[in-house]
C-alpha cells in the first residue's frame, strides 16, 4: 500500500513538472524529465550587494547533485571503505522546497525582500539535469542602533563597581551589531552573551529580551534589550546522584566550587567537563533542578552515570614505517573505589609489511597508575614502569624503567607537565657507520671491529632525566581541527650526573595553526624546531674521539622525515645518514654489504609544513585530500663534535611537496600519500652499496649512478599529519 503511494506521489510530481518552464530565461522550452533522471550539479548565484556565504546557501538546501567525484567513486569502489555512489534522482518537488528554505534562509539573513528563482538545463543524451538557484538578495534591513536597559525602565541596571569595566567591553560588543544586517542568529546570539554575562557573575535566573522595531520604509531596524538579572545567589547545597561505586565525595573534590560561593554557570560548565574526565564517569550533567526557588540561594545537582570498571581495548593498524601494528590494553577505572585508574597495556611494531628498508620494530609493555586528585583538584598524578624492546635504524636493544607524572590540566588543550623518567637501555647491538674526516677514515673504523666500538660506546646505558612539557591552544575540533593554534614545548634535562651515562638539556617545540578558507577547507600550518646542548661528561675531553661522544648521544639526537613530518623522506632518513653496514661471512673472508641507511641525526633541528586540506566531491562526506609542502633541516653545529659525515651536503635545508588522500575511520583517518624531493642530496639518490664500495675505493661519490625515480616517497599511514 505504501509503495503505490510513493510511486504515485512521485509520478503526479513529475506530470505537474512537466508544464513549468524549468529555466531562468522567460521564453525558455520546457524541460521533461522522468523517473530516471539524476541531478548532476546544484550551482549558486547572487545578485549584487552583500553575498551570503555560498556554504550557508548549499546547507540550507537539501538537492545534491552527483557530481564529477560519482565516477571516481565507482572506480574506487573496489577497496574496503569505498562503496559505490548512489544515483542522484531528480527531485522536482524537493526544488520548490529549496526555493522556500533560500528565502526563509535570506530573511534570517537580514534579506526579507530576497527574490529566488532557478534555471534548469537538461542533456538529453545522458538525462540528467544541472540546477541553477539565483538569489537576489535585495536591500537588507540594516541595524541602526542597539539600546539596553533593565526590564524595568523606570530603574537603572546595578552594575557592581568591580565589573563596570567587563560590563562596558560587553556594550562595545554588542555595538558591533549596528551598521549591519539584521541576522536572526546574531540577536539570538545576543541574548545569549548578555544573560550569560550575569549568569557568570551570580546570578542564575538573568533573562534577556530582545525587540526589533523595524521601519521597511527606510529597511532600518533598531534593537532594544532588556535585561533582568534576577536575584544574586549563593550555592546553598551540592546534591550528587546517580553514584553507586565511587563516593560523592570523590565527585565533588572535582568541582571548582563550594557550598557558600556566588554562583557561576561558567565554574558550573568547567565542573561538569572535570567531573566528566574520571575514569569511571561516564557522563556527567551539572545544573540547577527547575522546580527550585528563584531566590538568594541555589542548589546544585550533579548527575553522574559511571562506566564499567574495567575495559578491555585493542586495535590493529598498519604504518608503512612500521608495518603491522597493534596494541591493546586492560584498565581498572576505579581502583579502590575512590576514582583511581590502573592500565595495563601492550603495543607491537612488527616491521612486517613495511615499505620502509630499515623499519621501525618495537614492543612495548607498561603499567599505569592515575591519581585523579593529587594535592589540587585539576592535578593528576601518574606512575608509570615500562619495558621495551626496539630494532630499528640505531640499535638493537632493551629498555626499562619508571616515569612519575605530575599532569596540571586546565581545560581539554591547556595542560603542564612536569615528568622525572629513570631508565636503562642494554644494547645488543649498535648499528653504525661512519664517513669519518681526518686521520680516522670509514676503512679505519671498520677494522676497529663492530665490538671495540660497542664497548667504547657502551652497553649498558643509564638516563635520569626531568622533562617539562605544556600543551596551549583552542581547537574548535580536536578530533578534526577547522580553526585554532596549538603550542607545544618541551625541556628535558638530565639530572644528577651521577645517574646518567650521557648528560644533556634538550629544548623542542612545535606550533600548528589551523585556518578556514571554507565550509570543509583548511590551510594548515605547522612548524617544528630544537637544540640539544650536551654537558658534563658528553663533552669530548682531550684525546677524545669526537665521533663516539656523537654517537653516545644518538638516542636523543633530533632526526627528520617520514609520514608525519617531511613527507619527501623516508622516517629519520632527510639531513645526515650514512649506509647501515653489515658483515657477511663468505667462506674465510668477511665481506662488508650495506642494506639502507641508518640516520646520523644533528643537534640542532627546525621543521616545517603548509599544507591545504580540502574534500574530495561526490566520494563522501568521510574523504579528504591535501597537497603539502614541506621543509626540514637537521645539522650540528657545535664543533666540538665533528664527524665528517658530508656536513656540507646534508645538513642544509631540504623541501619535499606532495599529495595525500584520506578516509576518517574509527581508529583515526587512513592516508595514502606520495612526497617529492624537490632538492635531494646525493645520498638520497645512490645505492648505500654503491656508496660503500666507492668510499672503500677511495671514489668520488658524486660520479654514481643517481637513481631519479628514489625522489618519491610513498607512504600509509593511520592517524592525522599535523
Amino acid at each position: 500500500m505504501s509503495t503505490e503511494r510513493r510511486f504515485g506521489t512521485r509520478h503526479v510530481a513529475f506530470g505537474a513538472l512537466l508544464g513549468l518552464a524549468l529555466s531562468a530565461g522567460p521564453a525558455a522550452a520546457q524541460i521533461q524529465v522522468d523517473a530516471a533522471t539524476e541531478l548532476r550539479a546544484v550551482h549558486f548565484r547572487q545578485g549584487e550587494g552583500p553575498e551570503i556565504p555560498e556554504s550557508a546557501l548549499r546547507a540550507a538546501t537539501t538537492l545534491r547533485g552527483r557530481g564529477n567525484g560519482a565516477t571516481v567513486q565507482g572506480a574506487l569502489a573496489w577497496l574496503p571503505f569505498v562503496s559505490k555512489p548512489d544515483p542522484a534522482l531528480f527531485d522536482p518537488q524537493e526544488l520548490q522546497r529549496d526555493v522556500v528554505r533560500l528565502r526563509r534562509l535570506c530573511a534570517d539573513e537580514g534579506f526579507p525582500r530576497a527574490r529566488v528563482r532557478y534555471g534548469v538545463t537538461k542533456d538529453e543524451k545522458r538525462n540528467w539535469v544541472n540546477v541553477t538557484l539565483i538569489v537576489d538578495q535585495g536591500a537588507p534591513i540594516i541595524v541602526r542602533e542597539v539600546d539596553m536597559a533593565a526590564a524595568d525602565t523606570a530603574a537603572a541596571l546595578a552594575i557592581p563597581e568591580e565589573e563596570r569595566r567587563a560590563w562596558a567591553k560587553l556594550e562595545r560588543s554588542l555595538r558591533r551589531l549596528e551598521n549591519h544586517p539584521m541576522r536572526r542568529m546574531g540577536l539570538a546570539q545576543l541574548e545569549r552573551d548578555v544573560s550569560s554575562w550575569w549568569q557568570e557573575r551570580g546570578h542564575p535566573y538573568a533573562r534577556t529580551a530582545i525587540r526589533a522595531d523595524v521601519d521597511s520604509a527606510r529597511s532600518e531596524a533598531r534593537i532594544s534589550v532588556r535585561v533582568d538579572p534576577g536575584a544574586f545567589a549563593r550555592i546553598s547545597r551540592i546534591d550528587v546522584e546517580g553514584t553507586r561505586s565511587i563516593e560523592p565525595k570523590d565527585v565533588t573534590r572535582e568541582l571548582p566550587f563550594r557550598e557558600g560561593d556566588p554562583y557561576s554557570s561558567k565554574r558550573m560548565t568547567q565542573g561538569q567537563r572535570e567531573v566528566q574526565s574520571l575514569e569511571m564517569v561516564r557522563l556527567a550533567l551539572v545544573d540547577l533542578p527547575a522546580d527550585q526557588a528563584r531566590d538568594s540561594t541555589a542548589l546544585v545537582r550533579v548527575r553522574v552515570t559511571e562506566a564499567q570498571p574495567h575495559l578491555i581495548t585493542g586495535a590493529l593498524g598498519y604504518g608503512s614505517e612500521t608495518g603491522v601494528a597493534a596494541d591493546a590494553s586492560w584498565a581498572h577505572r576505579n581502583l579502590g573505589g575512590r576514582a583511581h585508574s590502573l592500565t595495563v597495556a601492550a603495543v607491537a611494531q612488527t616491521g612486517w609489511l613495511a615499505i620502509d628498508e630499515n623499519p621501525d620494530r618495537r614492543y612495548r609493555g607498561s603499567v599505569t597508575f592515575k591519581e585523579p586528585f593529587f594535592l589540587e583538584r585539576r592535578m593528576s598524578l601518574l606512575l608509570s614502569p615500562f619495558v621495551e624492546f626496539r630494532d630499528d635504524v640505531q640499535d638493537r636493544s632493551l629498555q626499562y624503567g619508571a616515569d612519575l607524572t605530575p599532569l596540571y590540566q586546565f581545560s581539554p588543550l591547556r595542560s603542564i607537565a612536569l615528568t622525572y623518567g629513570i631508565s636503562r637501555r642494554d644494547v645488543y647491538e649498535y648499528r653504525y657507520g661512519d664517513f669519518a674526516s681526518g686521520d680516522v677514515d670509514l676503512l679505519t673504523r671498520l677494522q676497529q671491529g663492530a665490538q671495540s666500538l660497542l664497548d667504547t660506546l657502551g652497553t649498558g646505558l643509564r638516563k635520569s632525566q626531568l622533562t617539562l612539557t605544556a600543551t596551549l591552544g583552542t581547537l574548535d575540533d580536536p578530533a578534526l581541527p577547522h580553526r585554532g593554534v596549538l603550542v607545544r614545548p618541551s625541556i628535558q634535562v638530565t639530572t644528577p650526573s651521577s645517574f646518567n651515562s650521557t648528560e644533556y638539556s634538550r629544548l623542542d617545540g612545535s606550533i600548528f595553526g589551523y585556518l578556514p578558507l571554507s565550509h570543509r577547507t583548511t590551510l594548515a600550518v605547522r612548524m617544528a624546531g630544537g637544540r640539544l646542548l650536551p654537558f658534563g661528561k658528553s663533552l669530548p675531553e682531550p684525546g677524545d674521539n669526537p665521533a663516539v661522544r656523537f654517537l653516545q648521544l644518538r638516542d636523543v639526537a633530533f632526526t627528520a622525515g617520514g609520514s608525519n613530518d617531511v613527507r619527501g623522506w623516508s622516517n629519520r632518513l632527510l639531513g645526515p645518514k650514512f649506509p647501515d653496514i653489515r658483515a657477511e661471512q663468505s667462506a674465510d673472508t668477511t665481506l662488508l654489504v650495506a642494506q639502507g641507511y641508518v640516520p646520523v641525526g644533528g643537534f640542532q633541528r627546525v621543521t616545517g609544513s603548509i599544507e591545504l586540506q580540502f574534500p574530495l566531491p561526490g566520494i563522501g562526506s568521510k574523504w579528504g585530500g591535501n597537497v603539502f609542502l614541506d621543509a626540514g633541516r637537521v645539522w650540528t653545529s657545535d664543533e666540538r663534535f665533528t664527524h665528517g659525515i658530508y656536513a656540507g651536503e646534508q645538513e642544509r635545508m631540504f623541501y619535499s611537496t606532495g599529495a595525500e588522500i584520506a578516509i576518517r575511520t574509527p581508529v583515526g583517518p587512513i592516508r595514502l600519500g606520495a612526497g617529492y624531493k624537490l632538492n635531494p642530496s646525493i645520498v638520497d639518490l645512490v645505492d648505500s652499496a654503491d656508496l660503500l664500495e666507492a668510499v672503500l675505493a677511495g671514489q668520488p661519490i658524486e660520479n654514481l649512478p643517481q637513481h631519479k625515480r628514489w625522489r618519491w616517497q610513498i607512504h600509509l599511514a593511520i592517524g592525522s599529519s599535523f
